[in-house]
Formats: C-alpha cells, sequence, structure tokens
C-alpha cells in the first residue's frame, strides 16, 4: 500500500466488531462498506479549510479505493501454474 498504509485482516475484522455492536446488520459485507464510505463521507464534511475541493478528494478516494482493490485481488490471486516446456531442443548447427 502506498503512503504508509497498511492493512490487515485483523484490523478490518476489529473495525468490523465496533461496527456490528453499533448495528449487528453491519456483519453482512454491503452494509459495512456502507458504514465505511458513510465514515469517510462524514469526516470529509467536517473539513473546514476553504481552499479544500471535497468532490476533488472524493475522486482522490475513489481512484484510491480502485487501487487498493487491484493490489488486494492480486495479493489474493493464487499463483499460476507453471506451463510444461515442450519440445526438442537441438544445438544450432552452424
Amino acid at each position: 500500500m502506498s503512503g504508509g498504509i497498511q492493512l490487515s485482516s485483523d484490523m478490518i475484522n476489529g473495525i468490523r466488531e465496533v461496527l456490528v455492536k453499533h448495528d449487528p446488520q453491519a456483519q453482512d459485507d454491503m452494509i459495512f462498506m456502507q458504514y465505511m464510505a458513510a465514515i469517510a463521507a462524514f469526516v470529509l464534511a467536517h473539513q473546514t479549510n476553504p481552499a479544500m475541493n471535497k468532490q476533488a478528494v472524493l475522486d482522490d478516494i475513489s481512484t484510491f479505493m480502485g487501487h487498493v482493490v487491484k493490489q488486494v485481488e492480486a495479493d489474493i490471486q493464487p499463483p499460476q501454474p507453471a506451463e510444461e516446456a515442450f519440445g526438442i531442443w537441438t544445438p544450432d548447427q552452424g
């Protein structure tokens, strides 16, 4: 992960536990993700820097989320089996 962000299953599960205590429906992945998105939006809405372009921040967060999805999917993909070589090699007759 870039920017020093470190994700782990333990951390995610701990956050989920807190949300489930608040709302048992957060056990469902889709509800859990809605809470996570709403929390990010809530924090952004409370930013008071008048120079901050909140829509640009939302766009950046969305792009970042896409990168995280691709990275995690790549990390959890099982390695592809090695292809077996076939054919006959002969040294160059030159």
